[in-house]
């Protein structure tokens, strides 16, 4: 933590005050416009959007920001900062990152908004992370929080004893007996703003496996009634591990075994066996539920087996609709798509092109009994360096819905005589032919499908 001051007090020192008490856009004073976060606490992961108004300079009259906020590893993994930027790069940001949450946006006032960065600032560095590259450009948040009316103190006495904060000396040791958990406490209140409504069993069930498989015991308790579950780490064995699927029945055999105090109410139990992901590990776990409405009472694991990356991939495993079109790369330069097209997508480069995830509006798919986590995406689309851009989907309406988008933008844009489609598969794949097809040594889809022949049907 010392680090943290120091570097503080470097950039107070390096204060720049230019043309008759006017500042550098840097360190001119910043005025809270708006902020929002994605309401997708319960999947682990935020965006967080803020703007202000910049005061006294001659360089810039606003500031936007955006933080990706991994709540569960990394803490502030991605940060991006625009000055004075026109509407439509904040449109095409949101469409590229917001909207792939899948989740509404909840507007928090500037209390809220300071209190999650600085939390989520403090826990990056705790947990060892490196913060991201451009951080000093938002550090005047952190001062911000600190001042006499708004420090993070005011927020530790309320929530741990003050005996240990008496003695400035002694702060060292609360953050070496709690860690993190004072940062936590800090933002809490908001974190559960974000949390998404609720109302199914289904969306119950699997929100808190994956909250449970990421040790998030402050968001998990939320929904559990503490004179019944002693013990919230279901996985004491296993590290913090990613939820991949997850297959949830009613136990009917018990349906009719309720005790008398149970008779009134609306007692139910539930299995779920689910895949998990840790440190490259995979396993299958049996939970056991027991619920009273949509309140957990009960969480009774009942085993845990290991299982191999093949095994694994077979659970995983499916039929995938593809399609190949070819399109005139000298009328077209690279990387184009994510903007123009207009479902919302996050874009990623590889060694041979570049890859599109493209998302559904909305999380709906922890609601269905069977949970596989890539549910929340139509599909994906890769643009090749080989003038290829090649279409996948689980299903073929998707696959239908993403050619019509794909070819409506070559339309808008007047480029339709440069696209042609060459081709389309239905295979049979586990984690997918596009992404087979990055790992590959191939620049050419076609010729790595002809390699695999066996997946063609």
């Amino acid at each position: 933590m010392s680090e943290i001051n120091n570097m503080k007090q470097t950039n107070r020192n390096n204060l720049k005050i230019i043309r008759g008490g006017q500042f550098d856009k840097d360190e001119a004073p910043k005025e809270f416009v708006e902020a929002y976060a994605t309401q997708s606490r319960l999947m682990g992961a935020s965006w967080v959007y803020v703007r202000w108004n910049v005061l006294n300079s001659p360089d810039a009259g606003s500031l936007v920001q955006f933080f990706y906020i991994d709540y569960d590893q990394y803490g502030i993994e991605d940060f991006h900062n625009f000055w004075d930027p026109r509407r439509e790069v904040v449109k095409n940001m949101e469409h590229t990152t917001v909207d792939c949450m899948g989740s509404d946006r909840i507007y928090l006032d500037e209390m809220q908004f300071l209190k999650l960065i600085y939390s989520y600032h403090h826990i990056t560095l705790l947990r060892g992370y490196t913060l991201a590259e451009n951080h000093s450009s938002y550090e005047f948040i952190l001062d911000e929080y600190e001042k006499p009316t708004l420090r993070a103190k005011h927020d530790v006495q309320q929530n741990f004893s003050t005996k240990d904060e008496v003695n400035p000396k002694k702060k060292l040791n609360v953050l070496e007996t709690y860690g993190e958990e004072i940062f936590r406490r800090i933002s809490l209140e908001v974190e559960l703003l974000l949390c998404a409504p609720i109302r199914t069993v289904n969306s119950l069930l699997t929100y808190m496996l994956m909250r449970f498989i990421s040790k998030d015991t402050l968001i998990a308790e939320q929904y559990i009634k503490f004179s019944e579950v002693d013990n919230l780490d279901i996985f004491p064995d296993l590290t913090i591990g990613t939820l991949y699927r997850n297959e949830i029945s009613e136990l009917t055999e018990l349906k009719n075994s309720k005790t008398s105090s149970e008779d009134n109410s609306d007692i139910r139990r539930f299995s779920c066996r689910s895949l998990l992901l840790c440190k490259n590990t995979y396993y299958i776990s049996n939970i056991h539920f027991k619920l009273d409405g949509l309140t957990i009472l009960d969480v009774q694991p009942v085993d845990l087996i290991r299982i191999s990356s093949c095994e694994a991939a077979l659970i995983l495993s499916g039929t995938e609709f593809t399609s190949i079109y070819k399109f005139n790369s000298d009328h077209l330069p690279l990387p184009w798509l994510s903007n123009e097209f207009p479902l919302a997508n996050f874009e990623n480069s590889a060694i041979n092109g570049f890859m599109y995830m493209i998302f559904k509006p909305d999380n709906n798919h922890v609601d269905r009994d069977i949970f596989l986590l890539n549910e929340d995406m139509y599909g994906s689309m890769f643009v090749s360096y080989e003038n290829q851009i090649i279409l996948s989907s689980r299903h073929p309406d998707f696959l239908n819905m993403l050619r019509n988008n794909l070819e409506g933008v070559f339309n808008r844009m007047g480029l339709t005589p440069y696209l042609s489609h060459v081709q389309s598969f239905k295979l049979f794949s586990n984690d997918g032919s596009i992404y087979d097809f990055i790992d590959s040594d191939f620049t050419n889809f076609i010729e790595f499908l002809d390699l695999s022949d066996d997946n063609k049907q």
